[in-house]
């Protein structure tokens, strides 16, 4: 796995902060990105397809990660793993684990927030070749990682092809 330090992964780099839109002040940076190996290349090293999700390259340097050489398993200089993707041993989503204890170290010594955003939409059409637009739902929300646990909250809004939007507003602190 050559993410992060090979020549060959830095035309897919997108480590480094990013604005987050219009009249926002703050900037982001993603964590982890999708490594895809497919099957059904002329390698033939493997015999299926499997996705994992790694450390970005800004992550993997400002943790002092490197690959392990098993899996998808991150050591730090102790050799402890700290990030890992348990799709590489078991059936599952993939996903990143960051071990908490090395993670709130890094974001207390850097000054930074985990913050996890939610997006989505959901839009419902009659039958038909012209369907007719029938109504949509649409979440947006944040997330963030204290001493205490996860706060944030989640914006529902809904509008049928009739109807004005109607928003709701769950203040979530759990």
């Amino acid at each position: 796995m050559e993410d992060g330090w090979s020549p060959a992964s830095r035309c897919l780099d997108l480590s480094g902060w990013h604005p987050a839109g219009r009249n926002c002040p703050i900037e982001f940076r993603l964590t982890s990105f999708k490594f895809l190996q497919e099957s059904t290349t002329f390698d033939c090293s493997i015999d299926e397809t499997y996705t994992l999700q790694v450390p970005d390259k800004l992550l993997m340097t400002d943790l002092g990660l490197r690959w392990s050489g098993h899996a998808a398993n991150f050591v730090d200089d102790a050799g402890k793993i700290v990030c890992m993707d348990p799709t590489a041993y078991k059936t599952g989503p993939t996903a990143l684990l960051i071990r908490e204890d090395s993670m709130r170290e890094y974001l207390e010594r850097d000054q930074l927030a985990i913050v996890w955003g939610a997006f989505g939409e959901k839009k419902a059409f009659g039958p038909g070749y012209s369907p007719k637009f029938i109504g949509e739902l649409s979440i947006s929300g944040a997330y963030t990682l204290t001493d205490e646990g996860l706060k944030g909250f989640l914006n529902c809004t809904s509008r049928l092809a009739k109807d004005e939007v109607k928003g709701s507003e769950d203040k979530c602190d759990a």
